[in-house]
């Protein structure tokens, strides 16, 4: 294993090491993205491994680490890195919308198939050479595959507004410059609350800059920012 700073716990840089390079992680991927964590994330948690500035953050995980293993922080920093870069393409209320009509018009189209012209249509699809088209294409029936289009559009949606609610939920105005700021501090409090049942503001304060490559995060920012959405609850991912 390549030499780290000692005060990092080991089950932290095991964890860190069996991460494929180049290729992704993330604990919860959101459906309807088409990424996974990559690359990009995994440098950041290599940052936070290796800043000095850490030492006391990484110090705090692992006294607790008789109770919550301290891999878990490091996934948390993966998880916050990866939101934070796609909030600019968290989906708009009519994103939503339009798969929601989506969806419904396949759940209609379904309908008058299987009423009006299913039982001549699974006929025709009997024939080996149509019926071999479409299974390779389709891996089921046409209806079936229908049906099960209009319940991955359903999903889909399902899952846009419930990261959507969330995003607004921990930044409010998404158009904000601070955003960002907001948006990593009140994820990665919320995370840590639900792990450690304590705020340990002193280390999302420091974590946060490294997500953010700031230079610095005062405790006592995150402590009001955490104060104004103390009625939050923790990350659906986290736990």
């Amino acid at each position: 294993m390549k030499k780290y700073p000692d005060w990092v716990p080991e089950a932290v840089l095991r964890f860190f090491e069996s991460l494929p390079e180049g290729s992704g992680y993330s604990k919860a991927p959101i459906h309807y993205m088409a990424d996974r964590a990559n690359q990009l994330d995994i440098e950041v948690l290599a940052y936070a491994i290796e800043d000095p500035e850490m030492e006391p953050a990484w110090k705090a995980i692992a006294r607790r680490g008789n109770k919550v293993p301290p891999e878990r922080f490091a996934k948390e920093i993966l998880d916050v890195s990866y939101r934070v870069r796609h909030m600019d393409r968290y989906p708009t209320v009519a994103q939503i919308d339009a798969h929601r009509r989506m969806a419904k018009r396949a759940r209609v189209l379904l309908a008058d198939l299987r009423k009006n012209v299913g039982s001549r249509l699974q006929k025709d699809w009997r024939d080996p050479r149509v019926n071999f088209l479409l299974k390779r294409n389709f891996h089921t029936e046409p209806l079936d595959a229908l049906q099960e289009f209009a319940e991955y559009l359903d999903l889909t949606a399902r899952d846009m507004e419930e990261t959507r609610t969330e995003l607004t939920a921990y930044v409010g105005k998404t158009g904000d410059k601070n955003a960002k700021r907001v948006y990593v501090i009140r994820l990665l409090s919320s995370a840590v609350k639900a792990a450690y049942s304590q705020p340990l503001h002193n280390v999302v304060a420091r974590t946060s800059a490294v997500i953010l490559d700031e230079q610095e995060i005062d405790p006592d920012l995150v402590r009001k920012l955490v104060k104004l959405g103390e009625n939050l609850e923790p990350p659906y991912w986290a736990g």
